[in-house]
């Protein structure tokens, strides 16, 4: 009797242990996640390398100047670019979800678009 309720709470113990391990992952996940996030938040809206591409595709996408910068391809340009597809990668390989990027990068992955 004493050696089933032995094992009983050996396997109960182990559970309980299982599940912290599974809630540990899922809050360190989600704390990756949003370093990524707020990685992605500040090269894209604070530093200077993206901010005149984000005002020349701000929706303005029919204007002579979007069609030259589109034609001519310049180096901003393909760093506007690279930098959406490293967002890719990155909901590609798990590292962020979808909903987090749109919630941050929808309004100019429409302008591109």
């Amino acid at each position: 009797m004493v050696k089933e309720s032995a094992q009983i709470l050996s396997y109960l113990a182990a559970a309980v242990a299982a599940i912290g391990a599974f809630l540990t992952y899922l809050r360190n996940s989600r704390h990756e996640r949003a370093k990524w996030a707020v990685n992605l938040y500040e090269k894209f809206f604070e530093s200077e390398q993206y901010k005149k591409m984000r005002e020349k595709f701000d929706c303005n996408t029919n204007s002579l100047e979007v069609q030259t910068v589109v034609e001519e391809e310049p180096t901003a340009f393909t760093d506007y670019l690279n930098f959406f597809e490293m967002v890719c990668f990155l909901v590609r390989e798990k590292e962020l979800r979808d909903t987090e990027v749109l919630a941050i990068f929808q309004y100019y992955l429409g302008c591109l678009a």
